[in-house]
């Protein structure tokens, strides 16, 4: 049981929800804005499978991620959620914004200390998403939730690392799916 000292100490945090029953979270001042169906410019065609593109936002062009993708999930932008978050990638960095695909409306909660817990390691594609960008992780409801680090969320490199597990996502060929099931 905790101390009363440690059941105060808590703090607010966005629930993030990609679809699928993959959730992250952020801290409540990190998450900006919500939106509905905003209007994407197209990605490149070169560009990250996990980059859908971006979106003006403020007078910035902001990209706009699909996390879903890299955990495996498919349609993930149904949902038509696009929340915006802001992140340092240094102290003394200037703010910087990306927004994120959801599947549902963030979820304002409460995290606690005594919540803390290490990552699950029964699907390798999830811990490997989640140790590179997770701070650390709480469980809600015995579900664990990584708090996200958006600066490395938003890299380059970070994006690149996500787009392997997007290519891993993809059908398999036509012609190597007849063969399995010939």
């Amino acid at each position: 049981m905790s101390s009363p000292a440690e059941a105060g100490r808590s703090a607010a945090a966005w629930l993030l929800d990609f679809g699928g029953g993959k959730r992250a979270a952020v801290g409540e001042r990190e998450l900006q804005e919500v939106l509905v169906r905003p209007d994407l410019t197209p990605r490149p065609d070169q560009a990250l499978a996990v980059l859908q593109g971006t979106l003006r936002w403020r007078d910035m062009n902001v990209p706009v991620l699909d996390l879903g993708l890299a955990l495996g999930l498919r349609g993930a932008t149904a949902g038509g959620w696009v929340t915006i978050a802001a992140f340092r990638e240094r102290p003394d960095a200037a703010v910087r914004f990306g927004a994120l695909v959801l599947a549902a409306a963030p979820v304002l909660t409460r995290v606690s200390d005594d919540m803390g817990c290490s990552l699950p390691e029964d699907c390798l594609r999830e811990y490997l998403v989640w140790s590179y960008l997770g701070l650390s992780c709480f469980k809600q409801q015995e579900t664990v939730i990584p708090i996200l680090a958006l600066e490395r969320l938003f890299s380059e490199s970070g994006q690149q690392r996500l787009d392997r597990f997007c290519a891993s996502t993809a059908a398999p060929p036509r012609a190597v799916a007849e063969e399995e099931h010939a």
